[in-house]
């Protein structure tokens, strides 16, 4: 029984530890790509496709760990990385049997990915046959076979946790609450647009526009967070507030600073509220 109940505790612990997980995944957008001085006839991996790269955080410090990295050709087949370790400030992973080579390595810029941020992956065919631990080099790690870049992109599926109608305007709006805070992907708007908490409106006979309210949290805490649900108060399209319950890393529940929901509105749609 005492074994039994020892297996009982470690799997539950574990599912614990799985379920607090958080895995986003991000892409590059605007991708561009430039061969590398080691070439290989009929191989072509020019104009790369698509990227896409995999970070897990794990509680409780929810430090980020890239544990994947897809990269898609016209031409060629795609090129699939894990288990990447972190050396100088930039992640590798030591890749076997990728195209026609015995090994190649995968380096990829240490960034903030919660961060619009430029990325840069290189990709190296392995000349250190001889080292134990080439993926560990400091040095140069081989000849580079080609480099993509661009800028990071959150494209980790969205889940919608709550939502609520309201007649603004005469007109009925539906606002949906995403579960994840995200930065704000346009910042060169020329609106101040802050970082934080999601919610996506559907305003029958205006469209479907998209509202950031600010959290009390840093970015690269946001994935610490668990979102609840939307709070309204005021009853007047003039005096009506919107803000968002949460529960922050601790696991105590709190409630983001209340903001007026017609200057939000007016932000997004224009000045059509008087």
């Amino acid at each position: 029984m005492n074994v039994l109940a020892r297996l009982l505790t470690l799997c539950l612990a574990t599912l614990a530890i799985t379920a607090e997980a958080k895995i986003t995944k991000y892409d590059i957008e605007n991708i561009s790509s430039r061969p590398g001085y080691f070439q290989y006839p009929r191989l072509d991996l020019s104009n790369a496709k698509s990227a896409t790269l995999t970070i897990t955080k794990n509680a409780p410090l929810f430090e980020q760990q890239l544990t994947s990295v897809e990269i898609t050709f016209p031409e060629a087949a795609k090129l699939t990385a894990t288990n990447f370790k972190l050396v100088e400030g930039r992640y590798r992973a030591l890749v076997s049997g990728a195209w026609v080579f015995k090994e190649v390595i995968v380096e990829v810029d240490s960034i903030n990915f919660e961060q619009r941020m430029p990325l840069n992956i290189n990709v190296y065919v392995s000349e250190r046959t001889a080292f134990i631990n080439p993926q560990a080099e400091n040095n140069n790690p081989g000849g580079l076979l080609f480099s993509v870049m661009g800028m990071v992109r959150d494209a980790t599926p969205i889940r919608l946790v709550d939502s609520a109608a309201l007649v603004i305007g005469g007109k009925k709006a539906t606002f949906s609450l995403r579960d994840r805070l995200q930065v704000n992907p346009n910042p060169g708007s020329g609106n101040y647009i802050p970082d934080g908490f999601v919610v996506d409106v559907l305003w029958y006979g205006r469209g479907t526009k998209t509202l950031y309210l600010p959290a009390e949290v840093a970015p690269w805490d946001f994935d610490s967070i668990e979102v609840i649900a939307l709070v309204f108060n005021g009853v007047s399209d003039i005096d009506r507030t919107i803000s968002v319950k949460y529960k922050d890393q601790a696991g105590s529940e709190r409630t983001s600073p209340p903001v007026p929901l017609k200057n939000l509105l007016d932000q997004v749609y224009g000045p059509i509220m008087q």
